[in-house]
């Protein structure tokens, strides 16, 4: 409906009637639009933590990140257009110190970034030289602003399992009621990524254990990955099964017998690249 705001006062008063519905029905759809959009847009924070002596972690970061945005696709042979760019905004961090980067798992072009307009929940001091990145499933389109916007966000932090001086240090933050920077974004899901080397290390475990009560125990999800270079055939799968359950239950333990999710990854590129696929899809459930 327009308005003229120069017409007599008369003019006014009879359109008032029509303009009172108008505004009653404008309000409601808008309230259920907003509705709609809080659902379409809410948050999901991953945790991604290795033992930071190997680059399972920062694979399955990245490789979390990459399947996510996949799944928002639009259209094929996403490019510079608006109709082009992915549903999801799929954000990316290191900022803490890590052995082995997931940039380096990225693809050149694909990731760039945040802007001034897309709030990160890790802090940005400036002339921070550690990642934090929003990725793309493509090269990054020349006019991104609006992407993503319907399809929700997800921030995945990639984390070193914390030595004992960090661990102690995070403790002692929250026992003076302070923050730790670990927490205070929420995470949803805690991913460990872990070889099969070290599956059943009461160390490495117990540490992960006091790590899940300083970000207050989300829902774990145990990533077993094989021995490479141990010969080609298969017959140590059973043994690696049984590693996965023991390592399982171990973790649940220390998790204060929440339940914890297994996978046990496989050995060549393209099983990964399907398990990764899948464990994403169901952190998005």
């Amino acid at each position: 409906m327009t308005h003229d705001l120069n017409a007599p006062g008369r003019a006014r008063s009879k359109a008032r009637p029509q303009q009172h519905i108008s505004s009653i029905a404008h309000l409601f759809f808008d309230n259920n639009d907003a509705e709609q959009s809080a659902v379409q847009t809410s948050d999901m924070t991953l945790l991604v933590v290795g033992t930071g002596r190997d680059t399972c972690a920062p694979y399955t970061a990245v490789g979390l990140g990459q399947n996510l945005l996949d799944q928002s696709g639009t259209v094929d042979g996403r490019g510079t257009t608006k109709e082009a760019l992915p549903t999801r905004q799929v954000y990316f961090a290191e900022p803490s110190p890590v052995c082995f980067s997931g940039v380096s798992h990225l693809q050149k072009n694909s990731f760039r970034p945040p802007t001034n307009d897309e709030p990160v929940p890790w802090p940005l001091r400036p002339g921070m030289q550690l990642p934090v990145l929003r990725l793309f499933p493509g090269d990054v389109p020349s006019e991104d602003f609006s992407g993503g916007i319907m399809g929700g966000r997800c921030f995945i932090r990639h984390l070193d399992l914390p030595r004992e001086a960090e661990l102690n240090a995070l403790e002692t933050l929250i026992a003076a009621g302070r923050t730790t920077g670990l927490a205070d974004s929420g995470v949803e899901h805690l991913i460990w990524c872990v070889p099969a080397s070290v599956a059943v290390s009461l160390s490495l475990v117990g540490r992960l254990g006091r790590l899940l009560r300083i970000v207050n125990n989300p829902v774990v999800h145990l990533v077993l990955f094989p021995e490479q270079g141990k010969g080609s055939s298969r017959t140590s799968s059973e043994p690696t099964e049984a590693l996965l359950n023991r390592s399982r239950r171990l973790v649940e333990y220390v998790a204060d017998g929440a339940v914890v999710h297994g996978v046990l990854m496989g050995e060549s590129p393209e099983e990964r690249a399907l398990q990764l696929a899948s464990l994403s899809r169901k952190l998005s459930t």
